[in-house]
């Protein structure tokens, strides 16, 4: 696959397709949403459990969750057993996945319930073990994915996620919901329209790159690394943004790149890109700062994180194509782990 060929991956198309996945997904959930929030509501802690690209979105709810003050959690499929014990209390448990069908996610349901949690399914895949093993279910509506790489489906798996949290934390309607999630598809929109003037970023990935960002742009900042990684096959990091100066700093040399996420107006961004800048010039900035190398809207909340997905998503593919790899098909991975 040469370098020209970069738009014509099965992950590029899909990418192209997240703002209609977004809103697909709201009309998808819409019936079962009352349902769950209803669960949410009357929960007293709150487990979200998934791999990968799936984890990475629990935690962007977790986050959420927490802020208007429900106990919550993101645990890795794979090491839910360490967390889960017969409770005295109403847990519920959202296992997120975009087939349904790992073997961790399969496992960590099966946990869920010999422990008596109440259990909710997010899942691109109707029909799937979490959707007919789980109490309730919200199925996205991505379409089908055929690249390996999880893209629109975790846009897809965010917004149902953030529907769910709104409906039931703040208790906003599916109107005031869809109107929300309606916007974002348009700053999504403009930002694929306008994919060309990335292009001039994409020689400036070199062969390790490091994510930065705080909050809800960590949980970016961890997708970000395993795109790059599962796909282009090259070795990355993700820290937020102070925490990188506590000792992952000393490796940073001038051949890599610093992909930092976030206002810069924040004493924890002015810290961290000034001494990051001592060692490197090589360093893209994202954000809603006019003096952002990529500018995107300025938005707030878990919604934010939507914005700078994309962006990340398409420098991957640009990278895995132009070394010469398949971003769809990678030599050691499978799209369902088994």
């Amino acid at each position: 696959m040469g370098y020209m060929n970069y738009k014509k991956t099965e992950m590029f198309r899909e990418i192209m397709e997240e703002p209609d996945s977004i809103t697909k997904t709201l009309d998808s959930i819409s019936e079962s949403l009352d349902k769950a929030s209803d669960a949410l509501r009357k929960a007293d802690f709150v487990f979200l459990v998934g791999n990968g690209t799936s984890y990475h979105a629990g935690n962007i709810m977790a986050q959420q969750l927490v802020l208007y003050g429900k106990p919550a959690m993101a645990v890795r499929a794979s090491e839910f057993y360490c967390y889960a014990s017969k409770w005295n209390k109403n847990v519920l448990a959202i296992m997120i996945s975009q087939s349904g069908e790992n073997v961790d996610i399969i496992g960590a349901t099966s946990i869920a319930a010999n422990s008596g949690f109440y259990t909710l399914a997010v899942t691109n895949t109707r029909g799937s073990y979490i959707e007919r093993n789980c109490e309730i279910s919200l199925i996205t509506a991505a379409g089908q994915e055929k690249s390996l790489a999880a893209t629109k489906s975790h846009i897809a798996q965010i917004a149902a996620l953030y529907a769910l949290a709104q409906r039931s934390i703040a208790g906003e309607g599916i109107n005031e919901i869809g109107q929300k999630l309606k916007s974002i598809s348009g700053y999504i929109a403009n930002i694929l329209s306008d994919e060309s003037s990335l292009e001039k970023f994409y020689p400036r990935l070199l062969t390790k790159l490091i994510f930065l960002g705080d909050g809800y742009l960590h949980s970016v900042a961890m997708e970000g690394a395993l795109k790059f990684e599962e796909t282009a096959g090259i070795p990355t990091e993700a820290y937020p943004l102070a925490e990188y100066l506590h000792g992952p700093i000393h490796i940073l040399s001038s051949s890599q790149t610093v992909i930092i996420m976030g206002r810069q107006d924040t004493d924890a961004y002015k810290r961290v890109y000034n001494e990051i800048s001592k060692i490197t010039e090589n360093i893209i900035s994202i954000g809603p700062d006019e003096k952002s190398d990529i500018k995107i809207a300025g938005v707030n909340g878990p919604l934010s994180s939507l914005l700078y997905l994309p962006v990340i998503q398409l420098m991957a593919n640009w990278k895995t194509v132009s070394s010469g790899l398949d971003p769809d098909n990678p030599d050691r991975l499978k799209k369902i782990v088994k």
